[in-house]
């Protein structure tokens, strides 16, 4: 209800937004007469964290091939995360940083 409180100069604006709220909840099959909370992280999704994307095997692979040399961006290319992901994975299992570049 905040947007039709900012809207409450208008009352042919706020009217309309009062009646979509209600045609809203009503076709969600729960009608609630009172204040509507909506609330967002504003973070999409979650798609899944690291340790389920890859297995211990592809873990310890992935920093072998660090060690070889491979630089960090391919590694991510390689095993579909994100650039990140793959630093904090090699910091994890203590890999020195400083000795590549990205």
């Amino acid at each position: 209800m905040d947007l039709v409180r900012r809207y409450s100069n208008h009352p042919e604006v706020a009217a309309d937004l009062v009646a979509s709220l209600k045609a809203l909840h009503a076709e969600r099959g729960r009608v609630e007469v009172g204040r509507v909370n909506i609330t967002s992280t504003g973070r999409a999704p979650s798609r899944g964290r690291v340790v389920d994307k890859l297995s211990d095997e592809q873990v310890s692979a992935l920093i072998g091939e660090f060690h070889a040399g491979t630089i960090r961006k391919e590694l991510a290319a390689k095993y579909g995360i994100s650039l990140s992901s793959v630093t904090r994975l090699l910091r994890k299992h203590g890999a020195r940083l400083s000795d590549q570049s990205t």
